[in-house]
């Protein structure tokens, strides 16, 4: 073989150099159009041009004559790109027709930011990327500052990314923060949204950029019926200093200084992603939601504590059992972590807040790795906790051996204080390495001897691994570990919804459902509402797409996520607010904005019964006091009125002859903005003879 390779390349320098005598008919370019290492002239440079420069030489000198894979020349036994540059440029270099020319070794990108609003002194916008690991707490990547709203960063890439693909995200860095992607940024109203990409080129990188909002830094929220309080706690359970954010919801009506009303407690993991699109990570639980939900059907309401996870989260939510995947959980510390909840945090939950400190009162879950530990704290602590949530559990970092050992070794069919357990996973995309350990654990159990009456499962093979399946699914599992019935809803046949379009641009979007006879239906526009369109909902819709056209050829763009709908939901709005990897846009529910206050309202006034001949009506604020009324046109006795906003109270009257009461004016009149464009209509007197009613629809 090395002979024949010594061969090859000694008829392969002789044809080199003769090359140039016929080069004008070989390549009939200039060098200023040629990229090096491209022989077949495709337009990109792969192993073809290894192969074409050989097939030449073949043609040449015959193909007994050589080694059909002398081509790998550079001496990493492999036929490759390298190859086909090695020896065209040795070619270039003999008969001097395409000047070898230095390669930068690194190619310069430019980032420029505009961002919502100032940050506060020592706060940092940094870039996190496959450039950098995707860290963005690297100070390489911290950007400057221009002015309060600006920022730029430049930065040097390897050469031999050009034409690769740039994935990043900004992100707001602060000193000491426990995660680092705990201010990153979202869409408009607080929506994950998707990598920001571009392809690197070799003639210039500049980005220019807008952020929305960063994550954890804005005053807007989405909690919805109680109050959000947080507040940070040390963890001693740990030497190295970390604290935790703590976030507590508290129901609506709770009273601090209403001691003998106390609340059942509920901890959560992933706090961040509980309560508030605004600081999740990919869209929220719900969890304030759904306990709202259930107070206006007669439950007692609960407060939700939320640990916020950190940039160890992996192995703060890894029990120390053995047989860990060490490739993912390289420091497991769930031990601590569980210690730190029932050790530190429920002490201070239960001494500053008004609750029930029992273990049936209090209760553990989470999602992912959040399953994962609440079960492990489950059985580790089993006279603290009453209730357990364990939704989609990593209980794939462990061998199914170390499981079973978990189960047998527990003693949990000797316990006296036996929580009830709610196993839940879904079964689509990677969520279908997951489903089978809901039966896998629960048989396990009841095998032990646990009661199979204090564990409930549920498997939805549609479901993602995703906060939408938790949320979709966290009042069921909720309601049956705190024992609670709902009363069966009252229903509607319709429920107004509303959509708000200014992200996607949609002129009319249409809204997309499953069952029923009409499925694709155009939305009506809000009068005097821009990109706000309302659609009356059949109570069978719990799901449901929008669209921007009725054109099922084109999707993506044209088309939005599944929307999941539950009565709750009545009277709100649906806003786009980012788009994912395959171009539909998701969003969230928000609360309709509220109509602003209006100067004046119009009203109505029936005093036929009294057979006023004018009416005046009397305010007791503002500069005109005593305003003749303006009749109705074809309604005899019936009298308009623009009333001003303040005018809470008035009365009316037949004159303005103030010697003159009883018969000649009405009782006080209550007015309130429920009664705009409604009558107040006359019915009887009183025993001193003025005149009452009431209001009443107004018929145009």
């Amino acid at each position: 073989m090395k002979k024949k390779k010594m061969k090859f390349l000694s008829l392969f320098l002789t044809i080199t150099i003769l090359m140039s005598s016929f080069s004008a008919s070989l390549f009939s370019v200039s060098a200023a159009d040629i990229l090096y290492g491209d022989a077949d002239k495709n337009g990109s440079v792969d192993v073809g041009d290894a192969t074409t420069v050989q097939k030449y030489i073949v043609s040449l000198i015959g193909e007994e004559d050589i080694d059909l894979t002398a081509a790998e020349v550079t001496g990493d036994d492999d036929v490759n790109v390298k190859d086909a540059t090695c020896i065209q440029k040795y070619a270039a270099e003999q008969i001097d027709k395409f000047p070898v020319e230095e390669t930068p070794s690194t190619v310069t990108l430019v980032f420029n930011v505009t961002i919502p609003e100032a940050l506060d002194e020592g706060a940092n916008v940094s870039i996190g990327s496959n450039l950098n690991g995707w860290d963005p707490s690297n100070t390489d990547w911290f950007m400057t500052k221009i002015d309060d709203f600006n920022y730029t960063l430049t930065a040097e890439a390897p050469a031999e990314y050009i034409g690769e693909e740039v994935q990043y995200k900004y992100t707001v860095q602060l000193p000491d923060q426990e995660n680092i992607w705990a201010q990153v940024e979202g869409g408009p109203t607080g929506g994950e949204i998707g990598n920001r990409t571009f392809i690197i080129s070799a003639d210039g990188n500049t980005v220019n950029d807008t952020v929305s909002m960063f994550k954890n830094q804005t005053g807007m929220s989405t909690v919805t019926g109680g109050t959000l309080e947080t507040f940070k706690l040390d963890m001693p359970q740990y030497d190295d200093g970390r604290t935790r954010n703590i976030r507590v919801w508290l129901p609506e009506g709770y009273d601090p200084e209403d001691t003998e009303k106390k609340y059942p407690v509920f901890y959560m993991h992933d706090g961040q992603n509980l309560f508030d699109s605004y600081t999740s990570f990919a869209g929220e639980w719900q969890v304030d939601e759904a306990v709202t939900d259930m107070m206006a059907q007669g439950y007692e309401g609960a407060i939700i504590v939320g640990i916020d996870n950190s940039g160890d989260r992996i192995n703060e939510y890894t029990p120390t059992w053995d047989g860990v995947d060490s490739s993912t959980a390289d420091n497991p510390s769930g031990d601590k972590y569980a210690a730190f909840i029932v050790e530190t945090l429920k002490p201070y939950i239960d001494s500053h807040y008004n609750v029930r400190t029992d273990k049936d009162s209090t209760g553990i879950g989470g999602s992912s790795m959040g399953g994962l530990i609440s079960y492990y704290i489950g059985i580790e602590y089993p006279d603290v906790f009453g209730q357990v949530l364990v939704f989609s559990p990593s209980f794939w970092l462990f061998p199914d051996e170390v499981l079973d050992s978990v189960i047998t070794s527990s003693n949990l069919a000797e316990s006296e204080n036996q929580p009830k357990f709610f196993l839940y996973a879904g079964g689509s995309g990677g969520e279908s390495s997951i489903t089978r350990y809901v039966d896998y654990m629960k048989n396990g159990m009841v095998a032990a001897g646990y009661p199979e009456d204090k564990i409930e499962t549920l498997v939805d093979e549609s479901q993602t691994h995703s906060e939408s399946a938790w949320a979709k699914y966290f009042p069921q599992a909720y309601q049956w570990l705190v024992g609670f019935e709902a009363a069966p809803p009252v229903e509607k046949d319709f429920y107004r919804i509303y959509i708000d379009t200014t992200y996607s641009g949609w002129e009319t979007p249409y809204i997309a459902m499953w069952i029923g006879g009409t499925n694709i239906v155009p939305m009506t526009p809000v009068e005097g509402k821009d990109n706000l369109f309302y659609y009356d909902l059949p109570k069978e819709q719990t799901e449901f797409l929008f669209r921007a056209n009725d054109d099922l050829t084109q999707w993506g763009e044209a088309a939005s996520v599944n929307v999941t709908f539950r009565p709750a939901n009545e009277n709100m709005v649906y806003t786009f607010d980012s788009q994912v990897a395959d171009g539909k846009y998701s969003g969230s529910w928000q609360a309709l904005p509220e109509e602003p206050e209006k100067e004046n309202y119009r009203v109505y006034f029936d005093v036929s019964m009294a057979n006023w001949d004018t009416a005046y009506i009397c305010m007791w604020i503002g500069e005109q006091n005593f305003v003749e009324m303006t009749p109705v046109d074809g309604k005899p006795g019936v009298y308009a009125f623009d009333l001003p906003k303040d005018q809470t109270a008035f009365l009316l009257r037949a004159d303005l002859d103030f010697s003159n009461w009883g018969e000649y004016s009405s009782a006080d009149i209550a007015f309130s903005p429920e009664n705009e464009n409604m009558v107040y209509v006359f019915t009887g007197q009183r025993a001193d003879g003025k005149y009452e009613g009431s209001w009443h629809a107004y018929e145009q």
